[in-house]
């Protein structure tokens, strides 16, 4: 299948796969601006498998100027399994929101060609809805039966059918909740087409998801964590059967295990179909995740410099990046030629007459057609690198913050931060199933049942766990934006974190209204050195940021000056981590805490970011279950002499923190990968897990707070900052460092204990 892309004589590329044969099509400019048109036209005979949905010369841009895409076709053949992939805010979201009805081109055509039958097509948004149109909060049985299908395609019978059936099972569902279903809605099951078959997918994905005990099922969608979230949703599309299934950033917010069950389910899914003669679903998958990506899809779509390009990968990544670097090898080939070209033409079109012939006015409109080809596509390609999160540059960035001067982060003293029997407890928010606070029940959860653990400077930590075991709790512990139930924590007078908050951007309204530019200077706060000229806060210094050095910051992160008047609300989600990402590094933290980084981020940006992170020195904390990225930057030091890294400079020493549940965290010693091979050797092969596989670091005891003293605003950091657990923290934005409370040196006390520590555990997937 070749994907035909076409802007004046622009070059368009089509990979067949085995070959390296590329072929220039000729241009197909659309000069008009219409809606996309969705409609039926007869499938194509020169391809082997069933085309279901055809786009001719879509076209989408920012503001008319400034394209997403531009004049692009491609097909969607029956049992694909292809990848989306391209930079932040080119238009991946939005091509699939056009795909699925929900969004609007520029101009264009949709078309299904399935032999005059519309395909059903269904999107997983990357923040799956938590309310009814009208606004009614869902509980997690309505997510789970509503229908996901919108746009032309809830008209085909097969979606009616569909939201029927899904009707039926809601009142089942909730006809069952006394055990003893009503006889109406047992006939409304036996009446509706589908519905008992459709009811038994639900259970089986809702259970492997562990998203369908009837308690689970009552909770209100808005009181489950990100990952619940996701998994309903999963478990909702993936039951619903659609011909065309477009998921978007799928992995975002999942722990390991949804991850791994979920490229498992796909994988089968796929052997199944191949095997049987029955029309097969297609996939369309939007990812950052490289492991995922390889286990999942065939094929490659990537958006690039408002085209679109195709590769066969055959399950490799690495086989991805090399047929891109041909094709970029052959495109520029193709460009030198044409600069040779318009340079032979120029000189002549300069030096003939006005009064020429009909032969010498074809080849004076030819070279003037070829010139502004040209323009076009280096234009486009320069305004793609600017704003291409791989064109990021993190350590010029770093420079930057520090005033020309400086590394990527402070300097970090010997004392780090050290937890002494910490605990973490939170109240249980209460869900319909719940019965009412009383002296008698129990309200709280407990997430981190007394951890002791000494931080040190170079060392790197992975956290993982299933979603809602206290992950997150445990990082706003760190940073002191969530406090110790009991315990405490000790920070060194050095320290200087550096916190990216899952939960994104935070903005208020009056931010939302701000241009980037704006936004940068009133809440970006840069790290400074001790002999700079600042103001002092606590043991931290910061220097307000002018608007010159947020143009300078910005164009470091892949904001060009023609982006620095756009609104913080018009960024796409991708562009908007990219700003976060600003944010905490310009404070050029020495104790760097990310959670859920590689959520929205581009692949591009990810690259930069793992390299960024290999040449940090200071102490890193990473909540991630994305095995590639772990995998990069839990890799071994440098040797000395390589990358300028000196073997005196630090020792770096990885592990990862496994959140079993129940406050349990065990640590192993190794990389992410040895992990988990470990865990799918054990579930598949039974082989058992030997002790000593991680090592428990909860079960201590808490000693007492440390006294809390008021203590004058201070212009010297003090020689120790300590934090007990009824300290309170002065913290900026989230997205940026957190500073840190300073009182006068206390001796700690020494962890005590218990008689008998918790053992280790080791969670086995299912």
């Amino acid at each position: 299948m070749g994907l035909h892309v076409a802007a004046m004589v622009v070059l368009a590329w089509a990979f067949t796969g085995r070959t390296s044969a590329w072929s220039i099509q000729a241009p197909r400019y659309s000069t008009t601006t219409t809606t996309t048109q969705l409609h039926s036209t007869p499938p194509s005979s020169n391809t082997g498998a069933q085309r279901l949905l055809s786009c001719e010369s879509l076209t989408k841009s920012y503001d008319g100027t400034r394209y997403q895409f531009r004049d692009i076709s491609l097909s969607i053949t029956a049992g694909s399994r292809t990848g989306l992939i391209g930079i932040n805010g080119v238009g991946k979201s939005t091509l699939m929101k056009i795909l699925a009805g929900q969004e609007a081109s520029d101009s264009g055509i949709v078309s299904t060609t399935e032999g005059g039958k519309r395909p059903v097509v269904l999107y997983v948004e990357q923040e799956p809805a938590m309310s009814s149109g009208s606004g009614e909060e869902w509980t997690v049985a309505d997510a789970l039966t509503e229908s996901m299908v919108v746009g032309p395609s809830a008209d085909t019978p097969e979606a009616k059918r569909t939201r029927a059936a899904l009707l039926a099972v809601r009142s089942y569902w909730a006809a069952s909740n006394d055990n003893d279903p009503s006889s109406l809605a047992m006939s409304l099951m036996t009446d509706t087409e589908g519905a008992w078959e459709l009811e038994t997918r639900l259970a089986q994905l809702a259970s492997s998801l562990d998203v369908f005990s009837p308690s689970f099922r009552h909770k209100s969608i808005s009181s489950l964590s990100g990952g619940q979230r996701k998994r309903v949703a999963l478990a909702s599309a993936l039951a619903q059967d659609a011909d065309i299934l477009l998921l978007d950033e799928p992995t975002n917010h999942l722990d390991w295990e949804a991850i791994d069950w979920l490229a498992d389910h796909l994988q089968e899914q796929g052997k199944r179909q191949r095997s049987s003669a029955q029309t097969t679903q297609s996939l369309l998958i939007v990812t950052h995740d490289r492991y995922f990506l390889e286990r999942t899809c065939r094929d490659v779509l990537e958006l690039d410099n408002t085209a679109v390009y195709r590769y066969k990968i055959d399950g490799s990544y690495d086989m991805y990046l090399r047929r891109r670097a041909e094709r970029i090898v052959a495109q520029d080939a193709e460009l030198a030629r044409q600069a040779e070209t318009l340079k032979r033409e120029g000189a002549w079109d300069a030096k003939s007459p006005r009064a020429r012939q009909a032969k010498s006015k074809s080849r004076s409109a030819a070279y003037q057609q070829l010139k502004e080809s040209n323009a076009l596509t280096m234009g486009e390609r320069a305004a793609t690198r600017a704003t291409a999160g791989g064109g990021a540059d993190l350590w010029a960035a770093a420079k930057e913050a520090a005033g020309g001067s400086g590394g990527l982060e402070r300097r970090l003293g010997g004392k780090v931060m050290e937890l002494e029997g910490a605990r973490i407890k939170v109240t249980k928010r209460p869900g319909p199933e719940d019965a009412p606070p009383s002296s008698n029940a129990n309200n709280t959860i407990l997430l981190l049942d007394g951890l002791s653990y000494t931080f040190e400077r170079g060392e790197r930590i992975i956290i993982v766990g299933r979603n809602g075991a206290g992950k997150t709790s445990f990082l706003r512990a760190l940073v002191d934006e969530h406090p110790l139930t009991d315990g405490r924590r000790i920070v060194g007078e050095t320290v200087r974190f550096g916190y990216y908050d899952q939960r994104g951007l935070r903005t208020h309204a009056e931010n939302e209204r701000q241009n980037i530019l704006d936004y940068v200077v009133s809440q970006v706060e840069l790290g400074v050195d001790d002999d700079d000229d600042t103001t002092t806060t606590g043991a931290s210094k910061f220097k307000s940021i002018s608007a010159d050095v947020a143009r300078r910051l910005l164009t470091k992160f892949a904001f060009p000056p023609s982006r620095h008047r756009d609104l913080v609300s018009k960024l796409s989600g991708g562009e908007k981590r990219r700003l976060q990402l600003l944010a905490c590094l310009a404070s050029r933290p020495n104790v760097l805490i990310l959670d859920e980084p590689t959520n929205d981020l581009d692949i591009a940006t990810l690259e930069v970011l793992e390299e960024y992170l290999d040449s940090f020195s200071g102490v890193l904390l990473v909540v991630s279950h994305d095995r590639w990225f772990c995998d990069k930057i839990m890799a071994p030091k440098p040797k000395d002499g390589e990358n300028g890294v000196e073997e005196e400079d630090y020792i770096r020493r990885s592990s990862m923190f496994v959140f079993e549940g129940e406050g349990v965290v065990s640590q192993f010693q190794g990389t992410y990968s040895e992990y988990f091979k470990t865990l799918e050797k054990a579930k598949n092969g039974g082989v058992a897990i030997k002790p000593g596989f991680t090592e428990c670091i909860t079960g201590y005891d808490s000693p007492p707070p440390l006294p809390v003293k008021v203590v004058a605003p201070v212009t010297t950091p003090s020689e120790t900052v300590v934090d007990g657990v009824h300290n309170t923290v002065e913290t900026v934005d989230r997205t940026m460092a957190v500073r840190s409370t300073v009182t006068k040196t206390v001796s700690p006390l020494k962890p005590v204990p218990k008689p008998i520590p918790k053992p280790a555990q080791t969670v086995v997937p299912k």
